[in-house]
């Protein structure tokens, strides 16, 4: 069995920070179109490179998801 990793895993590449749409929407769990709405909304930072190459940090995703966590009552 072959140890290699996956390269189009972000995962397995624990110093990579920055992200394109498809793996912002698995780290997310999210679809990528949910990923556009809320960029377009303006309720995730992204890095625009050009009309169609987009890119997040983790720093901004994990930003979105503690925005909208869900606080329990005892919180």
């Amino acid at each position: 069995m072959s140890n290699k990793s996956n390269p189009t895993d972000p995962s397995t590449e624990p110093s990579r920070n920055i992200l394109n749409k498809p793996e912002a929407a698995r780290y997310l769990h999210l679809c990528q179109r949910s990923v556009e709405m809320a960029v377009r909304a303006k309720k995730l930072a992204a890095i625009r490179y050009g009309p169609r190459a987009i890119r997040f940090t983790k720093t901004d995703l994990d930003a979105f998801i503690a925005r909208h966590r869900l606080r329990a009552a005892g919180e």
